[in-house]
Order: C-alpha cells, then sequence, then structure tokens
C-alpha cells in the first residue's frame, strides 16, 4: 500500500512553488498545484525507512541544526526585524524542540538585504532568494510580509510558510518575535512534517460538511491524493500525515477559535467520531498553553535530517560554542543617571562568559517601546552611532548571545543624559566637511568618503557592519589641509547597513552608509 502510494505521488509531481502557510484568524494551506506532492513523497519516503527500522538509533547526542537569517529592508536601512526579535525567535525554537535533543545556531551571523522591492514581500523574488541562500543551513527569510507567490490563502494574513520546491522558510516581520507560536511550527513542515489534516487544507470539514449535509468524511480526502485517515488509526501510515500517534484531523482547529478544544460531529467514512489533539505544533489550533510535536513526528523529523536529501546541512561543522549563557552582562559606564558632556556616547560593560556578541539598546523610555538605536557590538563596549540628540535623556541596556545561545536576558537598565558638544554633525576642530557618495549606493559602485581639512591631523577610519563587525578599517591616516578623500571598493561588502567612522583626537565624526545589491 505505502509503495503504491509514494509511486503514485512521484509520478505526479510539479516541483514549483507549493507552500504551507500559516494565517491569522482562520489559517490556511496554499495549493495552488500539485507541487504538493512533493512534501508528500518526502514525508511518505520518511514513514517507510521507519516502517523498516533502519532509521539511525539516537544516542541521546544534541543535532546542531544550522539557520540562516536573512533580514530584509528598505534601501535607506528601515524597516528591518529587529535583532534582538530575531534572538527571542531563535531563543523560542530551540526552547520547543529542547527536549527532542534538536537545536538550531545561528551560521555566521545575519544577511542583511536592503531593497525597495523586494523588502515587503521577499518571497515572491525566487531568483534573488535562489541568488544569496546559504548553501549549508536553513534558509529563513524575514520580510514585512509572507504571502506565497501566486497563491490565495484565503482571509486572514500569511504569517509564514515553507516552500518544499524552494526549501526554505519566509516568515512575516511581525512573527519574529519570542512570541510567535508560527516557527516552529514552519520548521516541522521543513523537516517533512505534514499538518496533522494533509490532504484536507483544499476544503476543511466544516466547509466540506455545509456542502454535504448529513454525511460524513469521503473515502479519500477533499484535496484527492491522501486518503482520510480513519478516527481509529487503522490506516494511519498511509492516510493523513502518515503518522500514527496524531489523531486524525479534518481541518477542525479552524472552528474551534481560541477554545483549544474541539466539541464539533466531525465523522470518518466508518461514522466514527473524530477527537483531535488540539495541542500538536502542526495543527491550527489556537490558545492552547502547552504545544507540543508528538513521537512520531519527531522521529520523522530526525528520519528527515538524516536523509541524502539533507546531507548539505550536515557540512558546517556545528556551533562555535553549545554553551548556554545564564550570568547577566553587568554594565560598566556611564554610571547610572550621568549627565554627559558630549552627545556622542560609548558605553562599557563587563564581559559575559560565553557571549560572542551583544545587543545594546538604547531608548527614549524605560520600557524601551521608543527605541533610538538597537546595536550589535563584538566586544564589551560600544560607540553610539548618530542616532543620539543633544541634551536628551535616555535609557540603555545590554543582552549577550551567541550562536546557539540567544534568550534576551537583559541586563538592569540605566540611563544618562547628552549634552551638547561634539555630535555626528558638529565640526571636529580642523574637520569641515565628512561626507560620503553615493548614499545608498550599489555593490558595482566605489563610495568615496570626502574630507576638507582646514588643519592637518591624524585619525582613524573604519567601517562597521550593522551587527558590530569591522570590516574596513585604517589607522593613523594624515590630512593634510584642503580636500581628501578615501575611496572603497563595494564588490566585497554584503549588502545592508554600515556605519563610517573617523576618530580623532578631538573628536569622532560618523556616516550612516547603505550597500544595496
Amino acid at each position: 500500500m505505502t509503495n503504491k502510494l509514494l509511486a503514485s505521488l512521484l509520478t505526479l509531481l510539479l516541483i514549483p512553488a507549493f507552500t504551507f502557510a500559516q494565517s491569522i484568524g482562520v489559517c490556511g494551506t496554499s495549493i495552488d498545484t500539485e507541487s504538493a506532492l512533493l512534501m508528500n513523497a518526502r514525508a511518505l519516503a520518511n514513514r517507510q525507512i521507519m516502517d523498516s527500522g533502519i532509521a539511525e538509533e539516537r544516542d541521546d547526542e544534541v543535532i546542531y541544526i544550522p539557520i540562516k537569517y536573512h533580514l530584509f529592508g528598505k534601501a535607506d536601512g528601515t524597516q528591518v526585524a529587529k535583532a534582538s526579535n530575531i534572538l527571542g525567535l531563535h531563543c523560542r525554537l530551540n526552547e520547543e524542540y529542547a527536549e527532542h535533543e534538536i537545536q538550531f545556531y545561528i551560521n555566521d551571523g545575519f544577511e542583511y538585504h536592503f531593497n525597495d522591492n523586494y523588502y515587503t514581500n521577499p518571497g515572491s523574488f525566487t531568483f534573488f532568494l535562489n541568488s544569496n541562500r546559504s548553501n549549508n543551513s536553513v534558509n529563513v527569510f524575514i520580510g514585512t510580509e509572507a504571502n506565497p507567490p501566486g497563491s490565495d490563502n484565503g482571509p486572514g494574513v500569511t504569517l509564514g510558510y515553507y516552500s518544499p520546491g524552494d526549501d526554505w522558510i519566509v516568515l512575516r516581520k511581525s512573527e519574529a518575535t519570542y512570541n510567535s507560536e508560527t516557527f516552529p511550527h514552519e520548521m516541522g513542515h521543513f523537516l517533512s512534517l505534514n499538518h496533522p489534516f494533509n490532504g484536507w487544507e483544499c476544503q476543511f470539514w466544516e466547509d466540506w460538511a455545509d456542502d454535504n449535509p448529513g454525511e460524513c468524511a469521503p473515502s479519500t480526502s477533499t484535496c484527492g491524493f491522501v486518503p482520510t485517515e480513519r478516527a481509529n488509526g487503522s490506516n494511519c501510515s498511509t492516510a493523513g500525515d502518515y503518522l500514527c500517534d496524531t489523531p486524525a484531523n479534518y481541518g477542525l482547529g479552524i472552528s474551534a477559535g481560541n477554545n483549544c478544544s474541539y466539541s464539533g460531529n466531525a465523522c470518518d467514512p466508518t461514522g466514527a467520531q473524530l477527537e483531535p489533539d488540539p495541542t500538536n505544533f502542526m495543527g491550527y489550533f489556537n490558545g492552547c498553553p502547552d504545544m507540543s510535536f508528538t513521537p512520531e513526528q519527531i522521529e520523522m523529523a530526525l528520519t528527515d535530517y538524516n536523509s541524502n536529501f539533507r546531507n548539505y546541512l550536515r557540512t558546517d561543522g556545528g556551533p562555535t560554542t553549545t554553551e548556554a549563557i545564564t550570568a547577566t552582562t553587568v554594565l560598566s559606564s556611564p554610571a547610572d543617571m550621568e549627565e554627559l558632556t558630549f552627545s556622542n556616547v560609548t558605553v562599557d560593560w563587563e564581559d559575559t562568559p560565553h557571549a560572542e556578541k551583544y545587543v545594546i539598546q538604547t531608548a527614549l523610555n524605560a520600557s524601551f517601546s521608543l527605541l533610538a538605536v538597537e546595536s550589535i557590538a563584538d566586544e564589551a563596549s560600544i560607540y553610539l552611532l548618530d542616532y543620539l540628540n543633544d541634551n536628551t535623556t535616555y535609557f540603555w541596556r545590554v543582552a549577550p548571545f551567541n550562536e546557539y545561545s540567544s534568550c534576551m536576558n537583559w541586563s538592569e537598565s540605566r540611563t544618562f543624559k547628552t549634552g551638547s558638544g561634539i555630535s555626528s554633525v558638529a565640526t571636529v576642530e580642523g574637520l569641515t566637511e565628512f561626507t560620503v557618495s553615493p548614499n545608498p549606493a550599489s555593490r558595482a559602485t566605489d563610495l568615496t568618503f570626502s574630507v576638507s581639512v582646514e588643519k592637518s591631523f591624524t585619525a582613524d577610519f573604519e567601517l562597521i557592519s550593522v551587527d558590530g563587525k569591522s570590516v574596513y578599517s585604517r589607522t593613523g591616516i594624515n590630512f593634510a589641509q584642503g580636500n581628501s578623500s578615501i575611496k572603497l571598493n563595494t564588490q566585497q561588502l554584503a549588502a545592508g547597513l554600515y556605519f563610517a567612522t573617523l576618530r580623532t583626537a578631538n573628536g569622532v565624526m560618523n556616516k550612516r552608509v547603505v550597500i544595496t545589491e
């Protein structure tokens, strides 16, 4: 039975973009083409391996899976998801998979893409996504929207989807947060898990029952290529999601609202009443406090990970550290409530055990809902660039993270008040102009940093990426009186937001620089 069904699915495969989507309110799955069969073929192939008993035995060692997060924003560097939200998203993902000894790590930082055409709905630009994907990671693309290209998911707003043909995940920026349950669901799809109502995405039970009053479910699901799963589980390995510890479910969560329960009268082809599991991550019930995956779902996910299809995920070598960060960062300076002479501010803190990077938030209010700037630093100090106003009180805090450990353990909050001295727009003694052109600049264009000097001086120049990496630096540059320039080729720079800093003995000047694709 399984071999025949798998063969029939494989003969019908159409590879282009079928998507598994999650939406607000009435969550739905887009099934525009028969490429949906690709996902079912993978799941059935993994089911056969599970049934054959040749799946690898667990040795209780944690499996670490690399993720590359692609963050999209406008060409001017705005509208991009905050790094702290992505870290929270990653933290929640690891929490939900931790009991199953599956953990994920951030592979070589975040990838930023600033482009006015792509940032709203990056999933519509498959060529661009394929050109910029990581070849050894789960690729997760995050833009303002996450609408599957060419699909109609019905009412509601699509929160995220997995595309089997492209083998990537797209998330809506609003879902890039610790509080969202969308990402664990979509990662389940990535690891070949179907909805427990697989085959009913074309027409959920409620709509089907309205069209067929008084009848029980047909023997074949409404999509036409998956047998309808029986309530007693007698055909569980060849119907529905092909798993036997996820009860039959014909999309019943849609009508349950936020009650996390089902009290309807859905019946299978034999007339037996359904009792779906509302707490399963791959279903569409809402408002359930303890969502989970079943043992067979994890077994299938691990079978998928260990398959030849996933060889590329096992080539990176693992995270640089698997140590969880448990300590809270201790702030050093400025002192709490300190009033500063300048509006240029350097904040410092103590090194935190196992930290590789730090997120620094500077805000106008104690709740940090009015952020002035969020920065990432490689070391326990950062110069706050180009954002702070004169004579203004700011709140600031720091959280450490590494590739693996990303839960936001914030330090205490302190305040400082800026002065009105040297700032990023004031004139440093001897320096009358510091400009960059073009800005934004494409990767095919050289950047020119123009410097006008009244009196000769020596300065250091550095270009820093938005995630705190120094990508170019020169020290001890002697600027003679008059006009000078620094040329920088952008071809080796990734598209994204950068900060150009000119440090002198008398102050610091800096500029935001945006590199587009």
